[in-house]
Order: structure tokens, then C-alpha cells, then sequence
């Protein structure tokens, strides 16, 4: 199990250093083995592994599912507040570009969740956020006829299709 361990220093190299060595030191967790396939894109891609996209990535990568860009902004500023914000900003970014996050844009802002080895979309109600995911297969049908039809070959690997969710239509 591993343990949290808070860092408190006035020097924020120590501070940065403490933590990476916190990151390096969890490599014996399985989830750290997926951390550490992320990291190896950032430099398998041609860009620079620094500590700030490791924190910023191992802090996504403890939510289960999506989170909110300014609920995380918030986590990691509480936690690490030497980071700053166009920092965090770029890092969602490039991660999303590398194809190590998925960014989804909801009625309420952006949201991030780590890249699904499968192809999945989501369902957002409109009125209170709900997010859910269904399979491709669910598309399979509207992917042939758009090709055919069209002569356009759609992407659907993510997918976002806003509407309302069951409970908002039982509460109207």
C-alpha cells in the first residue's frame, strides 16, 4: 500500500525533487507500470520528460474516470503550488496530443480522462453534467451509412453525444 507523504520545503527544488523521487519510489504498484508506459511516450514522441508533466500526470492518472480541468487545476495547486497554471494548461494539452489523455467537452467545460485502449463514447445530459459511456458497437450502423452515403470515412473513437439522462427527464 502506499503511503502520502508530504512534502514541505522552501527550497521548491527540494520540494521537486522529494516528489519525484515519492513518484519513483511507487514503481513497485502495476498502476505505475501504466505511468511509466505514459512517460516513455512523452520522450518516445521527442519531447522533454520534466517533473512537472510526471506530477501533473501521475495526479490525472488517480482519478478513476473524468475530471474537471478546474477541479484538477485545483488538486494539483493545493498539492503543488509551485506549478502554474499555463504549466498545467500546456501539459493537458501536449498529453492530449500524444494520445495519453482524451479531452471531453461537456455544457460545463472541459474534462480530462486517460486515453482508453478501446474505442468508447460518451452520453452528457445537458441539464446536470451525468456522464456516461457506451460501446462502439452501439454506432456500428450510423459508421457504414455515413461511409456509404457520404464517401467519409468517421471517426468515432471518441464521441461525445449531449441530450438528457434519465433522472433530469423523471425530475421534468
Amino acid at each position: 500500500m502506499a503511503h502520502l507523504i508530504q512534502v514541505t520545503s522552501h527550497n521548491p527544488f527540494l520540494t521537486v525533487f522529494f516528489h519525484s523521487f515519492i513518484i519513483l519510489a511507487n514503481i513497485c504498484n502495476s498502476k505505475i507500470m501504466q505511468h511509466l508506459s505514459s512517460l516513455q511516450t512523452i520522450k518516445q514522441k521527442g519531447r522533454r520528460l520534466t517533473t512537472q508533466r510526471a506530477i501533473i500526470l501521475e495526479a490525472i492518472k488517480k482519478h478513476q474516470g473524468h475530471i474537471k480541468t478546474d477541479t484538477f487545476i485545483a488538486e494539483i495547486k493545493k498539492k503543488q503550488p509551485y506549478i502554474d497554471i499555463s504549466t498545467i494548461y500546456r501539459t493537458l494539452s501536449l498529453l492530449t496530443k500524444l494520445g495519453i489523455l482524451q479531452e471531453i467537452h461537456t455544457h460545463t467545460g472541459t474534462e480530462y480522462e486517460m486515453a482508453q485502449t478501446h474505442s468508447h463514447q460518451h452520453l452528457i445530459c445537458k441539464n446536470c453534467g451525468f456522464i456516461d459511456e457506451i460501446q462502439s458497437h452501439a454506432f456500428d450502423k450510423l459508421q457504414k451509412t455515413i461511409k456509404s452515403q457520404y464517401h467519409f470515412a468517421p471517426d468515432i473513437n471518441h464521441l461525445a453525444i449531449f441530450g438528457i439522462c434519465v433522472k433530469c427527464q423523471e425530475d421534468n
